[in-house]
């Protein structure tokens, strides 16, 4: 699973900061910040203020103690 991708469906992009993008996963209610590094290569992020798909690594989800279905 770490060389792998994991897709995270419905994610409400609420703001973007420095930090990363503040945002409301349903799926996966403790993930309140996604940054930079959590984003698998050539994702679209979803504007702020709307709902979308996002794809992260799966490192990313291990650091964030998360499971999702994955892609590919």
């Amino acid at each position: 699973m770490r060389n792998g991708l994991v897709v995270l469906d419905d994610v409400l992009i609420e703001r973007r900061t420095d930090a990363g993008w503040h945002c409301d996963v349903p799926s996966h209610p403790r993930v309140r910040v996604l940054t930079v590094a959590h984003i698998a290569p050539a994702t679209p992020m979803p504007s702020e203020g709307t709902r979308g798909r996002v794809v992260i690594t799966a490192a990313a989800a291990h650091e964030l103690g998360i499971g999702a279905r994955r892609s590919g």
